[in-house]
């Protein structure tokens, strides 16, 4: 569920800030999904700031920094990319940026060519603060063994404690390398437990323990650290996690289902009944009005969603 979009769909939500429209009708076979999208975004939750006079910081995801990108972000082409995308980021008044790192990605057992990407990021930090953008770390898994990624490895052989350990330290490199001013240790539970093959992630008290175990000891310094999951997985994440020494609560939208709005509010109203801030650093209209993607499973369930996103007609929603 961890976004990896298409150059193609990075064009259509630069389209959708922009204000442009789509004139298309959907074609029949979409007709009842937009019909009932549209139905259902007139019953969004709000996310308000806490306290009066606050503004949200708007931001967008750097896909051209993505770690799921794998050795073509150590390429110079890819840097030009990068430049260009943050200048119209700055020009559209985009004030925040994310970037997703995943584990193992700075862990030279795994990757010998850590320090290449430590580099990496450092520069790219570098670029989004000379813009006076946010900077926002989301620590994720790779998209390993995936047609999301190229990055092929096995964790089976990684014991809970020793993913803890080393998702510590590297928290701790991206802080004292980076020094993001928001890094989420924790953003999807259960897609960590579908890449780590460890389904003790399922369980929201397992996710809360290792969420305790990354954060146990890390000198956070100014960045504010936090962890959540996606609405679709409930509340349950969202119930464990405010009990833990997290700054905020870090909430992923796609889907608008009705149970999916609903688990918003309640995330919301969780965060603000133990005093953590909000981030939400995933949202994404999901062209899906089930649970999941009309019942195809997993990752071959995400690959036929998104697809969708190219889709002009649907750009009204966006």
């Amino acid at each position: 569920m961890q976004r990896v979009l298409s150059a193609s769909l990075a064009l259509l939500v630069i389209g959708v800030l922009l204000g442009g429209t789509a004139s298309a009708t959907p074609p029949i076979e979409y007709q009842s999904m937009y019909k009932t999208l549209r139905s259902q975004l007139g019953k969004s939750f709000s996310v308000q700031p806490a306290a009066r006079g606050q503004r949200p910081t708007w931001g967008a995801h750097l896909l051209a920094a993505d770690s799921n990108d794998g050795p073509v972000l150590l390429t110079p082409n890819n840097m030009v990319g990068i430049d260009l995308t943050l200048d119209r980021f700055h020009e559209l008044g985009i004030q925040g940026v994310t970037v997703a790192i995943g584990y193992p990605l700075f862990t030279p057992a795994f990757n010998p060519q850590s320090n290449r990407y430590i580099d990496f990021y450092k520069t790219v930090a570098s670029k989004v603060r000379a813009r006076g953008m946010k900077f926002t770390v989301e620590q994720i898994v790779l998209w390993n063994n995936t047609h999301f990624s190229p990055w092929t490895f096995d964790l089976s052989g990684v014991t809970l404690p020793q993913m803890i350990d080393d998702n510590r330290q590297m928290a701790q490199t991206i802080i004292d390398q980076l020094q993001p001013d928001y890094l989420t240790v924790l953003h999807e539970p259960d897609t960590f437990a579908f890449l780590t093959g460890k389904n003790a992630f399922f369980d929201p008290s397992v996710a809360a323990d290792y969420l305790r175990g990354v954060l146990q000891g890390l000198h956070r310094g100014s960045t504010k650290v936090g962890a959540g999951s996606g609405t679709w997985s409930g509340p349950a994440y969202a119930n464990e996690i405010v009990r833990t020494d997290v700054d905020y609560l870090d909430l992923h939208v796609y889907w608008v289902n009705p149970s999916s709005v609903e688990a918003g509010k309640q995330m919301v109203a969780l965060a603000r009944a133990h005093g953590k801030s909000i981030v939400i650093d995933e949202a994404w209209l999901y062209k899906s009005v089930g649970a999941g993607v009309e019942g195809i499973p997993g990752v071959e369930g995400n690959e036929a969603g998104f697809r969708r996103d190219v889709f002009s007609f649907f750009q009204p929603l966006d």
